[in-house]
C-alpha cells in the first residue's frame, strides 16, 4: 500500500505543477541590487535587465549569495507554500472521496495502513517538490548570475548571510562552513514544505472540495502572515514588532536559519519541535476527521 501510494504521488502531473510553481515562486524572490542604478527587482526581472546591459557585477550578483535568498527574501512564498507542497497529496485523496475508491482501497488494506501510506506519500512527495524546485533554482543562478572573485569582506558579508555571525578576520571562514550551512538551510525548508504540506491535507480533509481547500489555505496564510500583521502595526503599540515575533512563531524554521533570527534567536530547538507538533496537528486532525467522515458515510 505504501509503494502504491508513493507512486500515485510521485508519478502524477500535479508533482509537475508543483515543482514548477515553486521554481517560478522562486524566480519572483528578490535580486538584491544588481541593476545600474544600484535597485534590486526579481530574479526573473534582473535575468532580463542582464541581458538588457542593466546589469552590475558587485557581491549581489554572486550566485552563492542569491542562493540563500529564495525563502528570506520572497514574500510570496509563506502564503503559496501549503498549496504547492500539499498539491499532489490532496488532489489524490480529493479523488478517492470524489469516485468512491477510498471505501475500496479500505477493502484492501487496514485503516492503519491507509493512513501510514497517505502520511508517509505526502511528506516524500513535499521533500521532493522542494527538492527538484531548489535545484533548478540553483541551476538558474549558476547559469544567469556572476562567478564574482570573493574580496575578503565579501567573503564576510556571504558568510553573515548564511549563518548570522559576523566574523572579521576572513582566515577564519571556510567554503566548506558555508556549504555546510548551506545544506543546513535546504534541510530546513525541506522540513517547513512538509508542515505546509500538511497543512493542505488537513483543509483537503475538512473541506472536501479542492476550491475551498486551496483557496482557503491561500486565504488562512494570507490573514496571517498580511492582514494580521497589518493591524498589529496600525492599531497596537509596538505593533510592528508584536507582528514579527506572532510571524516568526506562526512560520517555524521559515527563514534560512530558524536559530539566527526573531522569536527563535538561540531558541533553534523550539522552531524545529513546534514545526513537528504542527505536522502531527494537522495530519492527526486530518485522520481524525476523515474517520468521522468514513463512520458518518456509513451510518
Amino acid at each position: 500500500m505504501i509503494k502504491l501510494e508513493l507512486k500515485k504521488n510521485i508519478i502524477n502531473v500535479y508533482l509537475v505543477i508543483s515543482i514548477l510553481l515553486l521554481y517560478f515562486t522562486f524566480l519572483f524572490g528578490d535580486s538584491g541590487h544588481v541593476l545600474l542604478d544600484d535597485t534590486s527587482t526579481t530574479i526573473i526581472g534582473a535575468v532580463w535587465n542582464k541581458f538588457h546591459n542593466n546589469w552590475k557585477m558587485c557581491s549581489d550578483s554572486s550566485f552563492l549569495v542569491r542562493m540563500n535568498a529564495m525563502w528570506s527574501d520572497n514574500t510570496y512564498l509563506p502564503i503559496l507554500m501549503p498549496v504547492i507542497c500539499g498539491l499532489p497529496g490532496a488532489m489524490i485523496y480529493l479523488e478517492e472521496i470524489r469516485t468512491g475508491n477510498k471505501r475500496l482501497i479500505l477493502c484492501r488494506c487496514s485503516l492503519k495502513n491507509y493512513y501510514i501510506s497517505k502520511i508517509l506519500s505526502n511528506i516524500v512527495s513535499s521533500i521532493v517538490i522542494s527538492c527538484v524546485s531548489i535545484f533548478l533554482y540553483y541551476v538558474t543562478l549558476i547559469i544567469f548570475y556572476d562567478n564574482v572573485p570573493i574580496s575578503d569582506d565579501s567573503f564576510q558579508i556571504i558568510y553573515f548571510v548564511f549563518s548570522g555571525n559576523m566574523i572579521q578576520n576572513s582566515k577564519d571562514i571556510s567554503l566548506f562552513c558555508i556549504v555546510c550551512k548551506l545544506i543546513k538551510g535546504i534541510v530546513y525548508f525541506c522540513f517547513y514544505s512538509v508542515m505546509c504540506g500538511s497543512f493542505c491535507y488537513f483543509m483537503a480533509v475538512c473541506c472536501k472540495d479542492k476550491y475551498t481547500a486551496f483557496g482557503g489555505s491561500i486565504f488562512l496564510c494570507y490573514v496571517q502572515s498580511r492582514v494580521v500583521e497589518e493591524l498589529f502595526r496600525k492599531y497596537v503599540t509596538d505593533g510592528a514588532t508584536i507582528a514579527g515575533t506572532a510571524a516568526d512563531i506562526l512560520n517555524p524554521i521559515f527563514l534560512h536559519f530558524a536559530g539566527n533570527s526573531g522569536f527563535y534567536q538561540n531558541r533553534e530547538i523550539w522552531a524545529v519541535l513546534l514545526a513537528f507538533l504542527f505536522c502531527i496537528f494537522n495530519f492527526g486532525g486530518g485522520i481524525f476527521l476523515s474517520q468521522k467522515q468514513l463512520d458518518i458515510s456509513e451510518g
